[in-house]
């Protein structure tokens, strides 16, 4: 998502990932579509893959507006499946934006239109490997929804057709995000990421940079642990939410941020050896500038981490760095 200053990136990208965020984006006016799906709903869930029978799901599903009002979070179990999605509006694109993170361990990036006249929201997927994916949420009324999902290969066909219903439980009990119990079995690279889960305490500094020009220090308290069916790794508070995988598509460690300032970033990487992990990502909405997350773990109580924001010049735009340790 575009930030309005590199200052506002700043202040994201340090305060978002350890402490609170001290200045906040404008929440822009399209958010207000998405405060529609805010509320607690009974599903009703038809799905047909290619050549198989149809199955019918029921379940329950809660929205809520989260980050300062900037992201929408919903959570959602539906057979033994479990499903987290992250909406916003992104300013820069005119886009809404959603991520969608599952107890199957798969995840994907869509981006939608809000059609008025006929009150439904339209979102669109690349995949990969030439797969795509177009949702639709529509609104009967302020109380129902009708929902579809079709799946289609690089060869046009379908290989899942979804369609549910959604109503309005104004008096029932919210869903909690679930945390899991223990972190799931498979892929087997998961039990690399186990020493992360946990209470911790941190401290850290920016460093002078161009969009930090005076040194900070500052401390706080974290928490990460398994959800989704042991699959991910969550670490949430009221101005940022992260999700850490190990995903067998990208045969890669896969981190995402999302934060009160707006601001989004993912991160894909993998252990240097036993001990340091490496991620890298370009900052989004800013192609000209890398950023890179290491983290070397001392046992299982410590983690040493630095952050560092380049151009391809070798330019710092910004450097963090800092220690965490677990809280017993």
């Amino acid at each position: 998502m575009q930030n309005k200053s590199n200052s506002i990136v700043a202040l994201a990208f340090a305060f978002g990932l350890f402490v609170p965020i001290q200045a906040k984006a404008d929440v822009p006016p399209e958010m207000k579509v998405l405060e529609r799906f805010v509320g607690t709903w009974k599903v009703e869930q038809k799905r047909k893959n290619a050549d198989g029978p149809e199955i019918w799901g029921f379940g329950r599903a809660t929205s809520k507006i989260v980050l300062g009002g900037r992201f929408l979070a919903y959570t959602a179990i539906t057979g033994k499946q479990e499903s987290y999605s992250l909406f916003t509006y992104d300013e820069s694109k005119k886009k809404y934006r959603s991520w969608f993170f599952d107890s199957k361990g798969s995840h994907s990036e869509w981006l939608g239109t809000w059609d008025e006249a006929t009150k439904t929201l339209t979102r669109t997927a690349n995949l990969g490997r030439g797969n795509t994916g177009t949702a639709t949420s529509k609104f009967l009324d302020d109380d129902s929804i009708e929902f579809s999902l079709v799946l289609k290969n690089r060869n046009g066909k379908a290989f899942l057709e979804m369609n549910s219903k959604f109503t309005r439980q104004p008096d029932a009990k919210p869903l909690i995000h679930k945390r899991s119990k223990e972190r799931s079995a498979s892929p087997s690279e998961l039990k690399s990421l186990e020493r992360m889960v946990g209470k911790w305490s941190d401290e850290a500094v920016t460093r002078v940079a161009v969009w930090t020009p005076k040194e900070t220090r500052f401390k706080s308290v974290s928490e990460k642990f398994w959800t989704l069916g042991g699959k991910y790794i969550l670490q949430q508070s009221k101005d940022a939410i992260f999700l850490t995988t190990y995903s067998r598509t990208d045969r890669a460690v896969k981190m995402w941020h999302f934060n009160a300032a707006g601001y989004i970033h993912q991160w894909t990487g993998d252990w240097d050896d036993e001990s340091s992990l490496t991620l890298m990502s370009n900052l989004d909405g800013n192609p000209t500038v890398s950023s890179e997350l290491i983290q070397d773990f001392t046992g299982n109580d410590t983690i040493r981490w630095r952050a560092i924001a380049m151009d391809q010049a070798g330019k710092v735009y910004h450097h963090i760095e800092g220690t965490s340790k677990r809280r017993k």
